[in-house]
């Protein structure tokens, strides 16, 4: 009998040895799991905080320059600057973060240079309004390319943050098939090691004691975990600070101990702290959620306009337990209660504070100490977010606000312009014609009675008279282009051009002008009448502006260029200086008199003009004795 016992005993003790080697490999693994799991979704949730962080920077950056272009005041560069030194540091923040993502990888390299592109364009705005040249500033920044850029990050990092999301609904769920393995797994070993215990109950049970303690502390890890991933979600579905605190701070409430938590956000500049958060379990508070108290009924002793930051924080410790304020929370309902006060810190800055009260919060353990801790920094970031998110929503209210106002000015200013333009049309040309009408006469019915000196004053009264009356057509024609509501559209060049070449061909025949156009020319959005205007200009320039006794020579191609289509006017006549070459597309910039080479030297600020309007870009490159090259580029055209 002693040795079938001792056999037996042997069988169970080895089997107890495999059933216990099995639990240990499978508690093990799973437990891994969990901790992978849980380090994956910390992983999603600080991405999506850091790209959350990157567009905040650029939009404070955005509003910064905004507010600065459209006040002149030096003080919106403050923001504008510290978001520039923050932002490359978000990106690089990001490419480290995603570096086992390909698909973010992908969308961070498209994200750079479209976030380059924007910083370059706030850049050259500011730098605009610096020299004095806000209009220059304003006009980019009404354009659409402004826009356009920041839809494509808004898009780009929603597109990150989705799958991010996506990424932590998956790993969350992950984390509870864990939870619900480990436990399943528990379970069923605890039953096989009941039946072993008919057999040697004397010799396992200490150890079946402590194996019940750990499968107790394993599901206490647990349900930890998932409370706080069930946090991270409220907060990051949350719109609103307080709508993210009480959510959180429900949730502790169940995980810690405590009669009450409350939840407060300090708010420095106004001296005040703000009530976000206040469970009672079920209790009613006389501290309504959104109340506001004095700072210094909550911060003794410390001025309401000084910063406070990690180097001279207000109590020296982190978790401070102390009685607490009468005038802040309900008196203690026995003398056993404390207060447990969580400074809540995002980086160097002091957000507010969580204050648990209760008897048992003096013996709270060192997890549920943990967790508070640990609750308390998610709700730092996630208050600091919301701020952040709720003055950027505020400042683009004002700004939407002002540029409301600033167009109403303008178009109460086009208006007036328009009038102007009006009298300058009919009123002012009106005595011109009378001039240029008396003066033909004179020279027709009194020609006899002049002499040859009187002749010549009604020519020049003539002419001058006809070079005023152009001056005044130029002119209305560069403030309807500035003014004029451009719909753009396809355009075929080559066949544009050669309905201008058939326009000036008594011109070119007169001049015996040699002209060459190098097909294709492609096709590009623009507007029909501008650009007939701005080429004719062009046109007419290369085979006015040529020396005595040349033959006009000009030559017409196109190319593509990565911005568009780049439109060339060659022509062999009188070159431009390089320190001339940008005067001569302003307005009334002439660099020769009107003796030599007639004109009102508006033509080419009509070109410029036209041009930009239509959204492109016009230059001009010049070498003595070679000519000029004259080009113009637009967007290409849809196929």
């Amino acid at each position: 009998m002693s040795k079938i016992l001792h056999r037996r005993l042997t069988v169970y003790f080895v089997f107890g040895l495999a059933v216990l080697a099995i639990n240990v490999g499978v508690s093990y693994y799973h437990i891994l799991q969990l901790i992978r799991n849980n380090a994956s979704v910390t992983h999603s949730q600080e991405v999506i905080i850091t790209l959350e962080r990157m567009l905040s920077t650029l939009k404070d950056a955005e509003t910064g320059q905004r507010g600065y272009l459209l006040t002149g005041a030096t003080r919106y560069l403050q923001p504008y600057n510290s978001a520039i030194a923050q932002i490359n540091q978000r990106v690089e923040q990001l490419q480290s973060l995603t570096r086992d993502n390909a698909n973010q990888q992908g969308r961070l390299a498209f994200l750079k240079p479209v976030i380059n592109q924007k910083l370059s364009e706030l850049d050259q705005t500011i730098q605009l309004g610096q020299q004095n040249k806000l209009e220059a500033a304003r006009r980019i920044v009404l354009s659409n390319r402004g826009k356009q850029l920041m839809d494509q990050i808004r898009l780009t990092v929603a597109d990150m943050q989705q799958e991010e999301a996506d990424l932590l609904v998956l790993r969350s769920q992950q984390s509870r098939d864990s939870i619900r393995q480990t436990t399943l797994a528990l379970s069923l070993i605890a039953i096989l090691t009941l039946l072993l215990l008919v057999g040697f109950y004397a010799l396992i049970t200490r150890d079946l004691t402590r194996r019940k303690r750990a499968e107790a502390a394993l599901q206490r890890s647990a349900q930890r975990l998932a409370i706080l991933h069930d946090i991270d979600r409220a907060i990051l579905e949350a719109h609103s600070s307080l709508e993210i605190a009480q959510s959180a701070i429900a949730r502790l409430c169940y995980l810690v101990p405590c009669r009450q938590a409350l939840l407060l956000r300090y708010d420095f500049e106004a001296g005040e702290a703000q009530i976000l958060g206040n469970s009672s379990n079920g209790k009613v508070s006389r501290l309504a959620v959104g109340t506001r108290l004095p700072l210094a009924s909550v911060l003794p002793n410390v001025e309401p306009s000084s910063p406070l930051t990690l180097s001279n924080p207000p109590h020296a410790a982190e978790a401070l337990e102390a009685t607490c304020l009468t005038n802040l929370l309900p008196e203690p309902t026995d003398e056993h209660e404390t207060c447990l006060t969580l400074r809540l810190k995002s980086e160097s800055t002091l957000v507010g504070e969580l204050r648990l009260l209760g008897a048992h919060v003096a013996t709270l353990t060192p997890e549920q100490r943990e967790i508070s801790q640990e609750v308390a920094n998610q709700l730092a970031i996630a208050l600091e977010q919301a701020q952040l998110r709720e003055q950027l929503q505020q400042n683009a209210t004002e700004l939407e606000n002002r540029v409301l106002e600033r167009t109403a000015q303008l178009q109460a200013a086009n208006t007036e312009l328009e009038a102007f333009g009006y009298s300058v049309s009919h009123d002012l040309r009106a005595p011109l014609r009378a001039m240029q009408g008396f003066t033909q006469a004179l020279l027709e019915d009194y020609q006899e009675a002049l002499d040859e000196v009187g002749q010549d004053y009604a020519h020049r009264i003539s002419k001058a008279a006809q070079r005023m009356d152009t001056l005044i057509e130029d002119l209305l024609a560069y403030s309807r282009l500035s003014r004029a509501e451009l719909q753009l559209q396809p355009i075929d060049l080559t066949a544009l051009v050669s309905e201008i070449l058939a326009q000036l061909d008594l011109e070119i025949r007169q001049r015996h002008a040699q002209i060459t156009v190098v097909p294709p020319l492609l096709s590009v959005m623009g507007h029909r009448v501008t650009l007939v205007q701005v080429l004719t200009n062009l046109l007419m320039n290369a085979l006015k502006f040529v020396g005595a006794g040349v033959q006009p020579r000009i030559k017409i191609w196109a190319e593509t260029q990565p911005d568009g289509v780049r439109l060339w006017v060659k022509d062999n006549g009188i070159s431009i200086a390089p320190q001339h070459q940008e005067r001569i597309f302003r307005v009334f910039e002439r660099l020769h008199g009107t003796e030599a080479y007639p004109g009102t030297g508006i033509g080419l600020a009509i070109v410029r003009k036209g041009v930009e309007r239509m959204g492109g870009r016009v230059g001009v490159e010049s070498c003595p004795t070679q000519g000029s090259q004259f080009w113009l580029e637009l967007p290409q055209a849809q196929s």
